[in-house]
């Protein structure tokens, strides 16, 4: 593929917001990191114990198909929700051997969460770390502009990110509290008839 010349803007073409880019790149670094550590470790060439191999092998394979799973779902969700002009999807399913209607499939809601977290001037980093669990909170303070600045006033505050879980244990409770709300205003006046109140 040729060089691209990035002074001369190309009418027609959107571009991939930074904080899309430094996303790409943090998750690329957790796949190669955790590849080369995986590739470097000596097997031996006479039986032994190999337990600690193992389990070390099984980790780094588990963290690079984590972070490759968020990649995948990050870039999919980027091109089939934000990106100007939308790209080809029938490509992008292909690359992928997914059907174009298989592409929404490729990714969820928490991850189009985390897209417009990044792409935010007040970026909340429980969102961008629940979408993009691969990720940590120092990941993050390597980001350049709001969700750097973000990430590392919660670090420097010693905030712990909740969970993806707990955030989604709030979330239905903030959900149920309002069905219950709901529910209260439907049956109030129905309680007061009844009742002769």
């Amino acid at each position: 593929m040729a060089d691209l010349d990035d002074s001369e803007p190309l009418g027609g073409w959107g571009l991939v917001p930074v904080p899309v880019v430094e996303a790409v790149h943090a998750l690329n670094r957790k796949i190669l990191r955790n590849g080369q550590h995986l590739d470097g470790l000596v097997w031996p060439k006479k039986p032994r114990d190999v337990q600690d191999l193992l389990r070390m092998s099984v980790s780094d394979a588990h963290k690079v198909a984590r972070a490759s799973t968020d990649l995948r779902a990050l870039l999919t969700a980027y091109a089939h929700r934000f990106h100007q002009p939308r790209p080809v999807m029938a490509d992008l399913a292909r690359a992928q051997e997914a059907t174009p209607q298989g592409i929404p499939r490729r990714y969820g809601q928490a991850n189009v969460d985390a897209l417009t977290a990044l792409l935010s001037d007040e970026p909340d980093i429980e969102v961008i770390l629940a979408g993009l669990p691969s990720l940590a909170l120092l990941d993050l303070t390597d980001f350049s502009g709001a969700v750097g600045r973000a990430a590392k006033a919660m670090r420097d505050e010693g905030v712990r990110p909740r969970s993806a879980a707990r955030l989604k244990a709030e979330e239905r409770g903030r959900a149920g509290a309002e069905r219950k709300r709901q529910l209260d205003g439907v049956l109030s006046p129905i309680r007061k008839q009844d009742y002769g109140g």
